[in-house]
């Protein structure tokens, strides 16, 4: 996610930068942005799947009307309504030409039903001077196609075929956006590239009031590894993908998005690390749910060497805060000792070359419970941590102490260690302790298990089963595939504990007709993400399920006070009948495509 964050940052920069110049011709530039649409009849499809669900409130009549009052009444008049549009941004020199394309079965049609906006048009050579407010803008016709560009010379050679440009997009997204990255100029990277590193380094001149030696280095490291991050993605990244649309097939709403490196770079290396594989704790990506999480993933040397850089600053500043406290000098060695022996648990899941986590929350009417679990751990190294942890509240704190029971029990090799403290101890009001209860019961219980280099940790009610559960169900799908990411949150338990929790009448009403609708969806109520490997990079689909986007009904959308057309009247259809021609032999229809 910091990637993905750092390369829209660095393409919005790059475009802006770029659009000074989009007046100039393009020089035979690469493409660096490809926008596509999947034309008008795929996003009606689309339009109709929402408005079904949405109780149908006239969502297409809706369109259909905003586009009849921009065009004066005379609708898509002249467009091809079944084939893409799409848009290049072109890597040029000194400049970032935009061409944009959009199908048509009659030009003229078109300019007669935008003339409301447009105006009359000027015509020299084939190609149409448009006015639009302060600036001018350039069209041309061929075969089936409307060229735009506010580069007159860049339309004296439009593409044969500009589908080509736009790949898969069409076939895959109803909206999408593609950056080629590996086109960038690399004058302009040169000239980024250092005004990144100047803009962070000038933050790190001075210290922050109150930094601390320890935590000015760790600050100092951590701008360092985003700066070598930045420049890596810049000078390997090879496209990135965005795309919106509807899976007709899995009744979903599907946003989806691509990063792939440069083959052979160490970035194409470290995002594609981890492909799908298995996993010791798939119990945990359970069906009854509120939410459910999966992950496989892993560090290449060059990120364990950051990693390490990062872990060692932070055990730093732990000590150095350590003894910016009032204790005194045995208190601050104990206290140490017990925070390092605590980075030490988790240090070889931060380093490893292969790492595992599952997480579950279990939410209904009845409360809720959390469970998790890891590794690679230094699960002895965890052991004795919460040994010598018990040590210390048996001085400090013994009757916190009496509420840890150490080996409490044992499971196939995991130690099972407890923890119960009873709400009336926690110092809560009396309203939170009412929903404390409804949450976690009488006692807030805490379960860590350490195996051999696997640590489990639950809480809530009946933690140790769930937790036992869990492992269970790990054990029977542990020779099953999994990808590298997968979670989902379920919308129907959500809305369960909203009406056990919500203390106003009107949202323990709203919540219960939002689960009405998500119960009804037939088990549809997911919004999950799924991380999959593709050849030097990793792509990420985002599902909302067809249940969540039910909750439409919800927001009162009014009805449409005007009728909807059966159908969207052709260019064919607007023209004065004709008298029906002599019956002769049909003639094969002939595509665009074909």
């Amino acid at each position: 996610m910091k990637r993905m964050l750092c390369l829209a940052a660095i393409a919005a920069t790059l475009l802006g930068w770029g659009s000074q110049g989009l007046a100039q011709p393009s020089d035979g530039g690469k493409a660096l942005v490809i926008a596509a649409f999947s034309g008008y009849d795929a996003l009606m499809k689309d339009v109709a799947w929402v408005d079904n669900l949405a109780g149908k409130p006239g969502l297409p009549a809706r369109v259909r009307q905003g586009i009849a009052q921009f065009t004066g009444g005379k609708g898509l008049a002249g467009i091809d309504t079944k084939r893409p549009w799409g848009l290049i941004v072109s890597a040029g020199v000194g400049d970032f030409p935009i061409l944009g394309f959009v199908p048509v079965k009659d030009f003229q049609q078109l300019l007669e039903a935008l003339k409301p906006v447009i105006g009359d048009v000027q015509e020299t050579g084939g190609v149409y001077e448009i006015p639009l407010g302060v600036q001018t803008v350039f069209a041309r016709e061929a075969k089936g196609w409307v060229f735009v560009s506010r580069s007159k010379d860049a339309l004296q050679s439009p593409p044969a075929d500009p589908l080509k440009a736009l790949g898969d997009l069409p076939r895959q997204y109803t909206i999408s956006v593609q950056v080629l990255v590996r086109n960038i100029p690399e004058e302009l990277k040169q000239m980024f590239l250092p005004m990144i590193q100047m803009g962070m380094q000038a933050g790190l001149e001075e210290r922050l009031p109150g930094e601390s030696d320890a935590q000015f280095a760790l600050r100092k490291k951590t701008s360092e590894i985003t700066i070598q991050q930045i420049t890596q993605m810049v000078n390997e990244l090879d496209a990135v993908t965005l795309g919106l649309g509807v899976d007709h097939g899995s009744d979903s709403l599907r946003l989806e998005y691509a990063v792939v490196a440069k083959p052979g770079t160490e970035l194409a290396k470290q995002i594609s690390a981890t492909p799908e594989g298995k996993t010791r704790f798939g119990g945990f990506f359970a069906k009854d749910a509120a939410m459910g999480m999966t992950s496989v993933g892993g560090s290449s040397e060059a990120q364990m060497a950051q990693v390490q850089a990062l872990l060692d600053g932070m055990r730093n500043n732990v000590e150095e805060e350590v003894d910016r406290q009032d204790m005194s000098e045995a208190d601050k060695k104990k206290a140490k000792e017990l925070l390092a022996d605590a980075m030490d648990v988790f240090q070889p899941l931060l380093k490893a070359a292969r790492s595992e986590v599952g997480m579950m929350v279990k939410a209904d009417s009845q409360g809720m419970a959390v469970a998790a679990g890891m590794a690679p751990v230094d699960g002895p190294k965890l052991t004795g941590f919460l040994k010598k942890l018990v040590d210390q509240f048996g001085k400090d704190a013994p009757e916190v102490a009496k509420r840890i029971k150490l080996d409490a029990e044992q499971r196939e090799g995991v130690h099972f260690h407890t923890f119960s403290l009873p709400v009336e101890q926690m110092g809560l009001e009396d309203k939170e302790q009412e929903n404390f209860r409804k949450l976690f019961g009488e006692s807030l219980d805490v379960v860590v298990g350490a195996g051999q280099d696997e640590m489990y940790v639950a809480a809530g009610r009946n933690a140790l089963e769930l937790l036992k559960t869990a492992m269970d169900q790990s054990k029977q799908l542990a020779s099953q595939t999994v990808p590298p990411m997968q979670m989902f949150v379920a919308g129907a338990p959500i809305a369960r504990l909203v009406q056990l929790l919500a203390e106003e009448e009107e949202a323990r009403e709203m919540a219960g007709r939002a689960l009405k609708i998500l119960e009804a969806s037939g088990g549809k109520d997911r919004l999950s993400m799924t991380g999959t490997v593709v050849p030097n990079g990793v792509k990420v689909r985002i599902d909302a399920q067809a249940g969540l986007v039910s909750l439409l009904q919800l927001a009162g959308i009014p009805k449409a006070d005007f009728e909807e057309p059966a159908e969207e009247p052709s260019a064919e259809a607007e023209k004065p009948a004709a008298k029906k021609p002599a019956k002769t032999k049909a003639r094969p229809k002939v595509t665009i495509e074909e």
